[in-house]
């Protein structure tokens, strides 16, 4: 039933009875022979997805009592009907119910749908309350009668959709009205919100908590009797933060003290919450993250060098001092190649540098480009952040003690019981779950024999494994099918690699000399020198100040090929090994034709600069009638220094030598 243009309609899948639809009224015959005659009358035919609707005043006496009869009250059916059909569950509350605290109340779960279907309600309510009063001429029903079909409509649907929601129109508003302020927190039943029916409060269940966390690590049943012995009045418990006592009558309940069993201790602490609580005290930060605290899940980088991944281990076995041999790794995550590797019998931060010098080595090696991120951990390397943040685009420290966290320690372990375990003997430890890696050690006269290996054998080794670790398949076949560690390394390098600063890169991790420029040429590294690539590079250096300092990095057979001057932290240039060549004419090589070649056209540039630049010639001449005057000035003061007789005596000497001069004068003035 529905209202249709304010007439009361049937729709024809409920009035016309078929083959198909025997729940109909009258007879699919019967129908057409009152349509025929007019006594049915169509007010919407059928079309795709919607029925016919037949106005029911139209209808003959009799088929309108069958239908009053099967329906009831056909107005009230049809008020309700459009109500019932816009009703949509509602996802949001579901989520918000089931996540709620109490769900851990076998009671409250068994109402989560009640409450989600009472929302769904409310929530259609709402829609009608400011949608439906615009419709309510087409619904035949004043404004005051429509909280009347709302009503009426909670109550038809406490059977299909069973809901919490009253039967009468006042308490449906308020309900209503609440649940608008409150949302879906106002339809929990306020019980499950009390305390007072649970036998173990908050406050006890922290008590047992806390005598469980003590340094000790008791047992279940030591907690219990150590509760019972407080609430007998044998102990007291102080708060170590506060340093006041726990007050017993806070776990009274009627005057009486509380009494509980053991296994209530046993299953408040195994809550799951509260196992995480207490192992937090009771564990190691190592067991705990690995055994509560979230860990994030990330996918891998696509490409190689996107990020590098560095950490340090101890080698399987001991050397022969009885230690383990340190070794520090640099793995592409992508590929999950091992790319820098160093060993020592120390772990410290020259076993760091090693590591990172090889890892450049072979990127230079292969002309690759500088790795876009560098991944290390907290402890080892807090010297040198300020460093690996100059050198790589982004730099991640990774916390301590969480192993997870690291791809460089998955990749270890991925090595070790991987290609070592496959390459080496007495890989594994003695403790472990796995029988196959287990070790096994004799015990003799008290003491555990065991094997030892000499440090270069134990090197050796495990730089065999980490070739073979690089040239086996790939672990995501899937991914990279067919392709081994090293394939995938260089045939999958981001493009967006930038070049390696190799000046800024041996300052920061190469070795150091101090040196000086020799001859505005050369300086000396190592027993080599090294030629400066242009003679201009003397102009650069400070006052009165030839020394500088040489930044280099040895490659693979030890030699030097080239070297980076600094003065004073300033980058200079960059110097190549200088070649000598055969002076005798008739062993000279074509090679060394060009390094003669090479060294006289640096002399040239040499001597061309300083041509270019060459200091003016200059001659110094007497200005003489200045001089003169000085001279005369001098007299006068000898004069005026004598005794008079003196002065006497020689004026005509002075008289004669002034004519004289002054017609000389006076000739050359001309």
């Amino acid at each position: 039933m529905e209202y249709y243009n304010n007439r009361l309609c049937i729709s024809g899948a409920e009035l016309i009875r078929t083959e198909t639809n025997i729940e109909g009224i009258i007879p699919q015959s019967t129908y057409k022979n009152l349509r025929n005659r007019g006594n049915a009358n169509i007010i919407r035919r059928s079309c795709y997805g919607k029925s016919a609707l037949i106005e029911l005043d139209s209808l003959p006496s009799k088929y309108k009592r069958i239908i009053y009869e099967k329906y009831g009250d056909v107005k009230e059916v049809a008020a309700t009907k459009p109500f019932i059909e816009r009703l949509v569950p509602d996802a949001k509350a579901l989520t918000y119910f089931t996540d709620h605290p109490f769900n851990t109340n076998k009671r409250y779960v068994d109402k989560i749908q009640l409450y989600c279907n009472s929302a769904s309600i409310l929530n259609e309510i709402k829609n009608t309350v400011q949608e439906r009063i615009k419709q309510r001429n087409q619904l035949g029903e004043p404004k005051a009668k429509l909280w009347e079909m709302l009503v009426k409509a909670v109550k038809t649907l406490s059977k299909e959709m069973p809901h919490t929601l009253p039967g009468s129109e006042k308490r449906l508003k308020l309900t209503y009205l609440e649940y608008i302020k409150s949302g879906y927190a106002s339809l929990i039943d306020p019980k499950f919100g009390n305390d007072n029916a649970r036998k173990v409060s908050v406050k006890l269940e922290r008590l047992i908590l806390s005598l469980y966390s003590q340094p000790e690590k008791p047992y279940t049943t030591t907690v219990h009797e150590q509760f019972e012995a407080y609430m007998s009045g044998k102990i007291e418990v102080v708060d170590c933060e506060s340093g006041e006592l726990f007050n017993r009558e806070d776990f009274m309940k009627d005057g009486s003290p509380i009494s509980i069993s053991e296994s209530t201790v046993w299953a408040y602490l195994n809550n799951p919450l509260n196992r995480a609580l207490v192992d937090k005290v009771r564990m190691g930060t190592f067991e705990y993250n690995n055994t509560h605290r979230p860990h994030n899940h990330r996918n891998s980088p696509n490409f190689s060098f996107s990020k590098i991944s560095m950490d340090d281990r101890d080698l399987p076995r001991k050397e022969l001092s009885g230690k383990r041999v340190k070794a520090y790794y640099a793995f592409d995550v992508a590929s999950e190649c091992i790319i820098g590797a160093a060993y020592s019998m120390s772990k410290d931060d020259d076993l760091f540098i090693a590591c990172l010098r090889d890892m450049f080595r072979l990127i230079d090696r292969n002309g690759f480009g500088m790795p876009m991120q560098v991944e290390v951990e907290n402890h080892l390397v807090s010297n040198y952040f300020d460093i690996l943040s100059e050198m790589f685009p982004f730099m991640r420290i990774c916390n301590k003690g969480n192993s997870r966290e690291k791809r460089a320690e998955h990749e270890i372990k991925q090595k070790k019981y991987g290609t070592e375990k496959k390459l080496q003997s007495g890989i594994g430890r003695f403790y472990l779950k796995l029988e196959a890696n287990r070790v096994t050690s004799d015990k003799i006269n008290n003491e555990f024999k065991e094997k030892f290996y000499a440090y270069s054998t134990l090197v050796a080794d495990d730089q065999k494994s980490n070739f073979e670790h690089n040239n086996k398949l790939h672990s995501k076949q899937k991914k990279y099918p067919g392709m081994t560690r090293w394939q995938v390394l260089m045939y999958n390098l981001n493009p967006d690699l930038p070049q390696v600063n190799k000046a800024l890169i041996y300052k920061c991790i190469g070795e150091k000399t101090e040196t000086s420029i020799r001859n505005n040429q050369y300086c000396r590294v190592q027993y080599n020198m090294y030629i400066l690539p242009d003679s201009k590079i003397v102009d650069r250096l400070q006052t009165n100040n030839y020394d500088v300092d040489a930044y280099y990095l040895p490659i693979d057979d030890g030699s030097i090929p080239e070297v980076y001057l600094y003065q004073n932290g300033s980058f200079l240039c960059k110097c190549q090994m200088l070649e000598r060549y055969q002076e005798a004419m008739s062993e000279r090589t074509a090679h060394d034709e060009e390094v003669r070649i090479d060294q006289a056209k640096f002399t040239n540039k040499f001597d061309k600069l300083i041509k270019e630049n060459k200091v003016d010639k200059i001659e110094i001449i007497q200005n003489e009638h200045i001089q003169m005057a000085e001279i005369a000035a001098s007299a006068a003061e000898v004069v005026a220094s004598t005794p008079l007789s003196m002065h006497e005596e020689t004026i005509e000497d002075m008289e004669a030598y002034a004519a004289s001069y002054g017609g000389e004068y006076a000739i050359n003035s001309l």
